[in-house]
């Protein structure tokens, strides 16, 4: 995403790993039913798009997890995931909206 094109990233990886290597992502999720953001903006990834990045490098699937799954989460703030904590934008002087962020995780 952003200036290079992510499925370039992608194959860099691939090529890098050794044969049997693992590549491990995590991100912040984004809702399947919005269409992927191409420059990723308010760094929400959709699953779907990812994992269709990583099919056309040549990796599959082993696993999944939920661990890191926050369903307070909305994924919808004016600054998409960095309203939300460490980075906090948006909030800086609003206290209010700060506490609210940081409740969220």
């Amino acid at each position: 995403m952003y200036d290079f094109p992510a499925l370039e990233y992608f194959h860099s990886i691939y090529a890098m790993l050794k044969p049997g290597g693992i590549f491990g992502i995590v991100d912040h999720r984004g809702v399947e039913s919005i269409t992927q953001d191409p420059t990723g903006e308010n760094g929400y990834v959709n699953q779907s798009h990812v994992l269709m990045l990583a099919k056309n490098a040549g990796f599959e699937l082993l696993d999944q997890s939920e661990i890191n799954g926050n369903p307070l989460d909305i994924k919808n703030y004016p600054d998409g995931v960095y309203s939300l904590p460490p980075t906090l934008r948006g909030s800086r002087f609003n206290r209010g909206a700060r506490t609210r962020m940081q409740a969220i995780g």
